[in-house]
């Protein structure tokens, strides 16, 4: 489940576990630019067949595209329509979030909502590159937390392993000594009931 927004009930993500911020990457990867706010959405909120994984879903969806559609219509260049401003417009909710695009959309909302008109091609690039940094802060962090993990546990393992080697050798050891004094025992035992039958067969009773 992801966030709520008014009146349309919980939102349900599709893309799996990954997060937002792996997507922004693939999509920038793929396409050799930063990604969109949309195209992360459309990753996260769109089922294997290709519908919406919600009502809400697919009416952000559409009203993006109707207002994509209007600016297109204007006439005005393809370089200068700023996407992300488009879907902050129609998916910022009453609290001043982002819908449908996790910590992407926390970083648009902070950068958009000091401006009407939406962030400027300078401000979403240095926006990207202070999400790039957080991202690759709480990545360092994620990747030392694993390593502590997988050595507390490899130790702990290894813990076990001694303790139950030492207890398997000290029984070992107990159960060789105690046979051996046993064996001594019955050894010493046997002896005199040997020497008791030499005495008997060079001395016997008076009848």
């Amino acid at each position: 489940m992801s966030e709520k927004h008014p009146g349309s009930g919980p939102s349900k993500h599709f893309g799996g576990s990954k997060s937002s911020i792996s997507y922004a990457k693939d999509i920038e990867k793929t396409e050799g630019r930063p990604a969109y706010a949309h195209e992360v959405f459309y990753k996260l909120h769109r089922k294997p067949d290709g519908s919406f994984s919600d009502p809400h879903s697919s009416q952000i969806d559409a009203l993006y595209q109707s207002r994509l559609n209007e600016v297109t219509a204007s006439n005005t260049p393809p370089e200068d329509i700023d996407r992300d401003a488009i879907y902050y417009d129609v998916a910022k909710t009453k609290k001043g979030r982002v819908f449908g695009t996790g910590l992407l959309g926390t970083a648009l909302a902070s950068k958009c909502s000091s401006s009407t008109d939406g962030p400027s091609s300078s401000q979403n690039a240095r926006w990207r590159e202070e999400l790039l940094v957080e991202m690759n802060t709480q990545m360092a962090e994620k990747v030392e937390e694993a390593v502590r993990s997988i050595q507390q546990r490899v130790e702990a393992e290894m813990r076990e392993r001694m303790e139950a080697d030492i207890r398997a050798r000290m029984e070992a050891e107990m159960s060789a000594k105690m046979e051996a004094e046993m064996r001594t025992r019955m050894d010493a035992e046997m002896e005199k009931m040997r020497e008791l039958v030499r005495q008997l067969a060079h001395h016997p009773p008076p009848p």
